[in-house]
């Protein structure tokens, strides 16, 4: 789940998001802000270049504890009509600190809803 607002219009977008992961008894929850620079492909598209920090704390495991890294991500929304769109967004996380070099790797689709 993600928030994003806009301080700057045309120059800068503000993500705060937060994921909750689970797989083969561990849980994990994360967050992050992204600081984003939009770029208009055509009235209709849009893409997003953002970077910014994160952090996440395993539940559960052997390995639990926090950590904390670096987000990069790109987003190429559609916006077929006004008020509503759809995106893809892979990003590539970096660990920093005491999980300095942990690298993690994905990708979200979804809807957007304007208002």
């Amino acid at each position: 789940m993600a928030v994003e607002f806009t301080p700057i219009e045309d120059v800068l977008e503000v993500e705060v998001g937060t994921t909750l992961l689970n797989s083969a008894g561990q849980r994990e929850l994360g967050g992050e802000v992204l600081f984003k620079k939009p770029f208009r492909l055509s009235p209709t598209s849009e893409l997003m270049i953002g970077v910014g920090p994160q952090v996440g704390r395993k539940l559960q495991g052997a390995d639990s504890g926090t950590s904390i890294g670096m987000a990069f991500a790109l987003d190429l929304m559609f916006w077929p009509t006004k008020k509503i769109g759809w995106y893809f967004s892979p990003e590539y996380g970096y660990g920093l600190g005491n999980s300095k070099g942990e690298k993690s790797i994905g990708a979200s689709v979804g809807i957007l809803i304007s208002w």
